[in-house]
């Protein structure tokens, strides 16, 4: 652990890293959209069902398909719970059609 090296982040590569900092500049309900998609994404991967790169194309097309829903929407305890609860049907709906394809 003496030898850590620390070097910027390649985001080309990592393309997740560019969204979560657009949907953190966004604010309101995007960061939930976007974590919501990605925990369902990463629980269909460990469980075999995708392949990791998978994820990222799930929280993208999530994030894309629910921007319109989003956009205005109060920011209540009960619209980051819906909007969590949908965001996270939508990425299963996304999975299971990559599954069946």
């Amino acid at each position: 652990m003496n030898n850590l090296t620390f070097e910027p982040c390649d985001k080309d590569v990592f393309r997740l890293v560019d969204l979560a900092y657009e949907t953190g500049d966004k604010g309101g309900l995007y960061p939930t959209v976007m974590n919501a998609a990605n925990e369902s994404a990463v629980m269909s991967y460990l469980a075999g069902k995708i392949r990791f790169l998978d994820i990222e194309r799930t929280v993208f097309e999530t994030v894309n398909k629910m921007d319109p829903v989003i956009s205005g929407a109060d920011l209540t305890i009960e619209t980051i719970e819906q909007t969590d609860k949908e965001a996270r049907i939508y990425a299963d709906e996304i999975i299971d059609r990559k599954i069946k394809a």
